[in-house]
């Protein structure tokens, strides 16, 4: 019985010659890259939606009854206050002048004056207002998202949905593919070409 040569199996790729170890190498390679890039962007074997509706959450909340109240009981600033006791003050010496022409000039100058002044004032306070507002509303919200994800955490949801509004209260990202760079990239792939000048 005479033995053979192994044979050996020989690739050619245009001018080159690559041996199948090789190739079964990095066909193993790519499948491997391929199977854990799968598993990493393999969904969960379950997904489990909650619905909730966030303006019930909000106004049954027991704080959101004592923010009302805190930012109704605000006073209007003693700047405010001040300006407007002595616009009302002018305006009645205005109405006791009536006669007196040029009195009653320098009194309209200073009452439009007061006026500016008293509007200023008001934007102002409008605006810390507004503010005190959004705090107030963040802070509860801050309170309800904890709540969303304490309880979607002990019903092992997934995703917590707002019923009314497409918000997301709560998002389990166990599991989940971090995607970024790719939408990055997506976003980024039908970029304006720049132009040397």
């Amino acid at each position: 019985m005479e033995l053979k040569k192994p044979v050996r199996v020989v690739y050619h790729f245009k001018k080159h010659r690559i041996p199948l170890e090789a190739v079964a190498a990095a066909w193993l390679i790519v499948v491997s890259a391929g199977a854990a890039i799968a598993v990493e962007q393999r969904p969960p074997e379950e997904i489990r939606v909650g619905i909730a509706n966030l303006q019930r959450l909000v106004d049954a909340y027991w704080r959101t009854p004592l923010v009302r109240a805190t930012l109704q009981r605000r006073k209007v600033s003693e700047e405010y206050r001040q300006k407007q006791i002595e616009l009302a003050r002018l305006e009645q010496e205005l109405v006791d002048q009536r006669f007196w022409f040029f009195a009653r000039k320098k009194q309209d100058e200073r009452i439009n004056q007061l006026r500016d002044e008293l509007d200023a004032v008001a934007a102002a306070e409008a605006g810390k207002k507004r503010a005190r507002e959004r705090e107030a509303i963040d802070e509860l919200l801050v309170d309800v998202q904890k709540a969303a994800r304490n309880t979607a955490a002990g019903q092992n949801l997934s995703i917590v949905f707002d019923a009314d509004n497409p918000h997301i209260l709560f998002l389990n990202q166990m599991g989940s593919a971090d995607i970024t760079d790719e939408l990055i990239e997506a976003l980024n792939s039908d970029q304006m070409p720049k132009y040397n000048d």
